[in-house]
């Protein structure tokens, strides 16, 4: 049915309405044109106003899809010029509107007509051949968003005066949406207050045109679908199956996307492909805080639970203990979080979510923690690793004072619990631990105690430095791996295996040892690891390598097998060591001088201001690295300050000498002169374990302090290792840990081809794109390089990056 010109004028105003430039550029383009447009977007973002507004008095053939019959279309003497079909989203199924689609797709193909579709949703299955053929015109609503200028310019309409301030608020709240900010307005104009609570009231208030005039019209079924979806935040279609009970939830969603834009669909890659987990939905926020709001309404408490705790299991049975947890908070399912927190307690901290879900445990009535052993042990090992070691240290003696009142079962697991705690601690380092791994094999021998496996690495690559600090134990590093060779891997299970070779390999490596004694301890331990052991033992045998291939000088060999592990690690996903061969390749970017990489890896990188968390220290000292390249050296001490208290507190000898080189390196480059003092201390402790690597890692950085320090070397083979390595790694990398001081002027051409090179653009490239000739390209390139001090182009690009030129 047709409608009528004044029908189509008399709702819309004028006076208070701004064109979106966007969508009018694109609609004139296909005015002249001819292609047949596409108009889409969810409710209240203007489109029927923008059509009125773009046409005005001019004649069009304007039809609702709501009141259309096919008959409408099929009259060719009186269908010409402009029609506009509105409300297409209401054409859905095809026993009642498949004649009016055919009619449709009849006027998409005449040339003597423009025609203008509109639609809450993006283009229909029913269209997508006709729409391949003719190429149509797509506006969605991004284009019918305001611009800030243009929503400057509707406030002066409304004659409202606003602050710079109190506008850009308001055009992030209204997140560009004319109908929000026309509301706001509209409310100002009675001569409100502008605060914070007026945008809560404008929010209910379309909050409620959305229930009344959206919502409401939906069939039944698919408010039913789409309210129990709201719970969550993102959705998969297993997820969507499992809290709405629809078997065939993909199909229901691909139908209802046609029928509104209110689900933004993210797919891994980019490219769509068959398996659905590999696709994840979202609903648009305002829909999805209006719709929560409208579920509080339409359901009870009793069925709102219910569905939480779907989605809390869904979570559970795919790893996400910290959805889980916080959608059963949400479900009132007090039991199955404590069933929860029980079964993570029971992993190793490595594999397991202690941080993750400490505010769960923290939380836990301590009555409740006293009846489960799991709990017991848990919380002791959590607040070791929050740095409370007298914490940690009172349940475990809650834990053994429970293990005095069991009998049986119960108390051979209490014990080995015990145990596992034992050896596991990490406030108590490695004082007496190898009589308790002694002791172990023997109870483990006799079947006493059964001990739950636990890394020793923390998912990083190396043993020494991994779980726990045992440095100590290099000191005698050939004759621990003769004594305890046998016993470690029979009480460490699959993570014992490989563990002593790649133990034995790193001591002699950071010794800096015969190379080839090191890489065939290596890649024994490797192949131990790989046969029926664990990931973590094989990054430790390729991080090691790894590392072996940066003092030979090869650099790339390291990257590539770091790459080739991570392949590995993803398949088996192993996301906590995802993360550390992620910084592990920053640090190899470092020695080459690319502070491009180091500064986009600290955009996602963990915020220690935030909160220090123990796991992440490698993270950290990489941080650390990244301050020192860019000059922030206030930063790098005062993250050093705090890796030190957690050394201390953790005994992590380690950490404590590499914090103590990194600090001095910081404060020779601040002018202070302590840096000498705190140098010294570094190379007296590194001297008592002929640890020469944790100082020459630092290339020339390090070379250059020991040959301004007045420490007094005791062993003078160590201080001659330690030089000629320190002053080789300074010759293989000589852009590490170098900050650009100097000052460098770029022309402004220079400058637009640096920027140019740094997104990758060839010379004939950007020789196009600058309107000039190669030949100049190639000359100002030159002299940047001359004037950066650097070989070629990648040089160039990191060292701008590092200056702060592009």
């Amino acid at each position: 049915m047709q409608v009528s010109r004044q029908e189509r004028l008399e709702s819309f105003d004028k006076k208070h309405y701004v064109r979106p430039h966007l969508a009018y550029n694109k609609m004139k383009l296909a005015e002249e044109r001819g292609k047949t447009v596409w108009l889409y977007g969810a409710t209240s973002y203007g489109k029927t106003s923008f059509i009125n507004s773009y046409f005005g008095n001019r004649h069009i053939m304007y039809f609702s899809a709501e009141r259309l019959q096919a008959a409408d279309l099929i009259t060719p003497d009186l269908l010409q010029g402009t029609i506009v079909i509105d409300d297409l989203q209401t054409l859905l199924y095809p026993d009642t509107c498949q004649d009016i689609w055919k009619a449709i797709e009849k006027l998409v193909m005449r040339d003597d007509i423009w025609l203008i579709l509109i639609s809450r949703g993006r283009i229909p299955t029913w269209l997508h051949g006709t729409f391949i053929k003719k190429s149509f015109t797509v506006i969605d609503e991004k284009d019918l968003e305001l611009s800030d200028a243009e929503i400057k310019k509707l406030i002066q309409k409304w004659e409202v005066h606003l602050s710079q301030e109190e506008v850009a608020q308001l055009s992030a709240g209204a997140q560009n949406n004319a109908y929000f900010v026309s509301l706001t307005l509209a409310h100002l104009l009675k001569g409100e207050e502008y605060k914070t609570s007026l945008l809560k009231v404008v929010q209910q208030q379309f909050w409620d045109y959305l229930e009344l005039h959206v919502y409401e019209q939906w069939e039944p079924q698919m408010q039913d679908f789409l309210l129990k979806l709201s719970i969550v935040d993102r959705f998969t279609i297993p997820m969507a199956r499992m809290i709405t009970g629809k078997n065939n939830a993909e199909y229901v969603l691909r139908q209802y996307m046609e029928i509104g834009n209110f689900l933004i669909e993210h797919v891994e890659g980019g490219i769509s492909g068959n398996d659905a987990a590999s696709v994840t939905y979202e609903m648009r926020r305002t829909l999805l805080l209006s719709l929560r709001r409208w579920m509080h309404k339409k359901y009870d408490e009793e069925r709102i639970r219910t569905l939480y705790c779907n989605a809390g299991l869904y979570y559970e049975m795919n790893n996400e203990p910290l959805l889980a947890l916080e959608m059963y908070q949400k479900g009132h399912a007090n039991d199955r979080m404590l069933s929860l927190l029980v079964e993570n307690a029971r992993i190793d901290p490595g594999s397991g979510h202690y941080f993750e879900l400490r505010k769960f445990y923290l939380a836990l009535p301590r009555e409740d923690i006293r009846k489960n052993p799991d709990l017991m042990c848990g919380m002791s090992m959590l607040n070791s690793l929050l740095l409370d070691p007298e914490e940690s240290e009172y349940w475990y003696g809650e834990l053994k004072a429970f293990a005095q009142k069991q009998t049986g079962s119960l108390l051979r697991y209490t014990k080995s619990l015990i145990l596992y705690l034992d050896i596991g601690l990490p406030h108590r380092g490695t004082v007496g631990l190898i009589e308790i791994i002694k002791h172990a094999g023997t109870l483990l021998q006799c079947r006493k105690v059964v001990l739950p496996e636990f890394s020793v690495t923390s998912n990083l690559p190396s043993m020494m430095n991994g779980g726990k600090d045992f440095c100590e134990w290099s000191k005698n590093d050939v004759q621990l791996a003769t004594s305890l060779g046998k016993v470690v891997p029979f009480v460490l299970g699959k993570y014992g295996k490989g563990l002593v070779n790649l133990a034995l390999a790193e001591s002699f490596f950071e010794k800096g040892k015969d190379r080839y004694e090191v890489v065939a301890l290596l890649a024994n331990g490797r192949m131990q690891a790989d046969s029926g052991g664990k990931l973590e033992q094989v990054f430790v045998a390729d991080g090691l390598m790894a590392w072996q291939s940066v003092f030979d000088g090869q650099i790339a060999c390291a990257k590539d097998r770091l790459e080739s592990f991570y392949k590995k690690a993803k398949a088996e996903c192993k996301e906590k060591v995802l993360l550390n061969i992620e910084t592990f390749l920053v640090r190899l970017g470092l020695y080459s001088g690319n502070i491009a990489v180091a500064l986009r890896w600290m955009e996602t990188a963990p915020d220690e201001n935030v909160e220090f968390v123990s796991f992440y220290r490698f993270h950290y000292l990489t941080k650390v690295r990244i301050y020192l390249c860019t000059g922030k050296y206030e930063l790098a001490a005062e993250l050093l300050q705090k890796l030190l208290y957690y050394a201390d507190v953790m005994k992590r000898t380690f950490v404590r000498m590499e914090c103590w080189l990194l600090l001095a390196i910081t404060q020779q480059r601040m002018g202070y002169d302590g840096w000498d003092e705190t140098l010294k201390k570094c190379l007296d402790e590194a001297q008592a374990y002929h640890f020469v690597r944790l100082v020459t890692r630092e290339a020339g950085a390090a070379y250059k302090l020991i040959k301004m320090t007045s420490w007094k070397p005791q062993n003078k083979d160590f201080y001659k290792q330690l030089l000629e390595e320190a002053r080789h790694m300074e010759r293989l990398y000589p852009a590490y840990l170098k900050t650009g001081t100097e000052e460098v002027v770029l022309s402004e051409n220079a400058l637009a081809i640096l920027k140019l090179q740094a997104e990758g653009l060839s010379v004939a490239q950007i020789a196009k794109r600058l309107h000039i000739q190669e030949g100049t390209v190639k000359y100002h390139s030159s002299q940047t390089y001359q004037k950066l001090g650097v070989k070629g182009k990648s040089g160039a690009v990191a060292e701008a990056y590092r200056r702060g030129l592009i």
